[in-house]
């Protein structure tokens, strides 16, 4: 068998999960092809998530031969596919994103990152295209009198109809005056999540969210009236039939989007939230197809160290250390690699290699990683430095110099503080080579439970088997740690019930506010005269329940009860009600 090409963002080949949040918040990459791949799951609460990492350019996992180089270069590159999400937040939901679900995130080489919204480089592909929420007040009129008064509330928007004189209305004229004030708010300026439209057929209005999708199902307006000569049939109107259950057609041009040079780039599923109830868990999918990287070949292409490379280990007689390093044990190749106690480390290594090659350094990377300052057969190189910004320390290869002539080198290293020497590498860049012999009595293991299974595609499991000649059956370990299904017992979720008692007065504002600072989110209440603790309670509970990420409400008669939505630290939220008098 003849060697074999691999590609960045290969599904089958380079895709891998981060891991998921939470013991229990389970997700499985399977069904991968070189042109689509599914991730599903379990998720049971709304602070669960799951990564998915497109590319990672130091590759942790497969065997040397097999482990592509460091490779950063997405100029020139195109990704396009398909998803369909089902049971996870709508990649064109206009909600906050609590958790970074709507984009692509990505790491360049210089340490910024990027986040794009996926949405805004995504058309509909029909059939199956996305269906808006309606809702419908009908008018009820009957001897309408002068000033007999019916409001239709939004959030904090009031769509007021007061009855003029002398010519009393019917409900048909009613129905049209509203619908036109809907139509003719600038929903922009209101700061409106989900605009509204709105058209009046006899005495019915019909109301219609302007963004579809199932968002549109969590919206409600209400109505207060002066009198029963002027009302709705129903106080509240509920939105449905919104309906996200559609595939995207996704097409992002690296370089017009500056991710010329990524080191990392990841996207992130989050449950999709729970319509004015708790959440009770759910299985979810998402579902890529079409998966398509176009661009240069050779932009697209990942290499390996191939034959006739060279491997120095810190080990190995050709390195001739000076100065004080210290042996550390870790998941080094070898399983060890030597750290610089301090500036007066040395290292001097002898290598040789057959055929002209690219130089790389086996080091790691983390915040607090020391540098040094390399020389090859006397001629100084580029200092690297091994200063990285990750969540954990990255065991891998940096490039000191290429297309290095064959022969003997000579390598110095002039190190700093808590920098490691793995090993160095000449390598000589190719693609995957033939596999190894059949071995037909060797049979490996796997625990599903480890980062080398539960993380990468059964697909790419199988190729690295099979590419180092393994053969015999295969045992599953199957681990209870990482696909639980988790059961909430003696959770404490936040929670405030307000009560509304008294009398309010036209022109006063009521506010509820979320966070503190400059995070600070405040959803109002203006009160009008047909206003009762009943129907402000109300208001409320509809607002929150339409709007927020972070809580949902109940409301009972003058009581309005918010609990948030996970008891997740991040969703302990500071809360505060203000009333603001018209009388000052």
């Amino acid at each position: 068998m003849s060697a074999q090409k691999i590609y960045k963002l290969q599904p089958n080949r380079t895709l891998a999960l981060r891991g998921f949040d939470g013991l229990g918040a389970s997700a499985a990459l399977h069904s991968a092809t070189t042109s689509s791949f599914t991730v599903s799951g379990n998720f049971r609460d709304p602070a669960d998530f799951a990564v998915l990492i497109l590319h990672d350019a130091d590759n942790f996992y497969e065997h040397p031969r097999l482990k592509h180089l460091p490779d950063f270069t997405f100029d020139g590159l195109t990704l396009a596919f398909d998803v369909r999400y089902t049971g996870l937040m709508p990649l064109d939901s206009p909600k906050y994103p609590t958790i970074d679900w709507p984009c692509l995130n990505a790491i360049r080489t210089d340490g910024t990152s990027a986040r794009i919204r996926l949405a805004d480089h995504a058309t509909a592909v029909p059939p199956g295209s996305r269906v808006a929420a309606t809702a419908t007040f009908t008018v009820q009129a009957a001897a309408i009198q002068q000033y007999d008064r019916l409001t239709l509330w939004y959030g904090n928007l009031a769509f007021d109809y007061i009855a003029p004189s002398p010519a009393p209305p019917d409900a048909a004229t009613v129905a049209e005056a509203l619908a036109s004030a809907i139509n003719a708010t600038n929903w922009t300026a209101a700061g409106s999540l989900i605009p509204l439209t709105a058209t009046a057929a006899g005495a019915e209005i019909r109301l219609t969210a302007a963004t579809p999708g199932s968002d549109g199902n969590m919206l409600a307006m209400y109505a207060t009236w002066k009198n029963e000569r002027l009302r709705t049939s129903d106080a509240v109107a509920q939105f449905s039939g919104g309906n996200t259950g559609h595939t995207l057609r996704i097409t992002l041009d690296f370089t017009a989007l500056n991710l010329k040079q990524v080191r990392l780039m990841w996207l992130t599923f989050a449950p999709e939230l729970a319509n004015g109830s708790a959440y009770t868990g759910a299985d979810w999918e998402a579902r890529f197809t079409s998966w398509t990287l176009t661009g240069p070949e050779e932009t697209r292409r990942l290499r390996v160290a191939g034959p006739n490379s060279v491997r120095i280990e810190e080990n190995d007689s050709w390195c001739t250390w000076s100065g004080p390093w210290d042996l550390e044990q870790g998941f080094f190749s070898g399983g060890y690699a030597k750290k610089a106690a301090n500036s007066a480390a040395r290292l001097r290594v002898k290598y040789a290699c057959n055929v002209a090659h690219d130089l790389y350094l086996g080091t790691t990377l983390f915040a607090g990683a020391g540098s040094t300052s390399p020389t090859l057969d006397g001629f100084a190189l580029p200092a690297l430095n091994c200063a990285l910004n990750a969540d954990a320390p990255v065991n891998t290869r940096r490039l000191l110099k290429t297309s290095v002539a064959a022969g003997e080198h000579v390598l110095e290293l002039t190190a700093f503080p808590d920098f490691r020497f793995d090993f160095l590498e000449a390598a000589v860049p190719s693609d995957i080579p033939a596999p190894l012999a059949v071995m037909t009595g060797v049979s490996p293991a796997l625990d599903y439970s480890t980062d080398h299974t539960y993380k990468l595609p059964p697909a790419r499991i199988h190729w690295i088997f099979d590419q180092l000649g393994f053969t015999a059956p295969m045992n599953e370990y199957i681990g209870v740690f990482w696909w639980n299904q988790r059961k909430r017992e003696n959770a404490r979720f936040g929670q405030v019930a307000v009560r509304f008692g008294g009398t309010f007065e036209s022109g006063d504002a009521i506010y509820f506010r979320f966070g503190t600072g400059a995070a600070t989110l405040t959803f109002g209440k203006s009160v009008f005269p047909s206003d009762t603790p009943a129907t402000i309670a109300r208001h409320f509970a509809l607002f929150l329940n339409g709007t927020s990420v972070g809580v949902w409400a109940q409301h009972s008669g003058d009581t309005v009860t918010i609990t948030s939505r996970s008891p997740a630290t991040a969703y302990r939220i500071p809360f505060a009600a203000e009333l603001v008098q018209a009388s000052g």
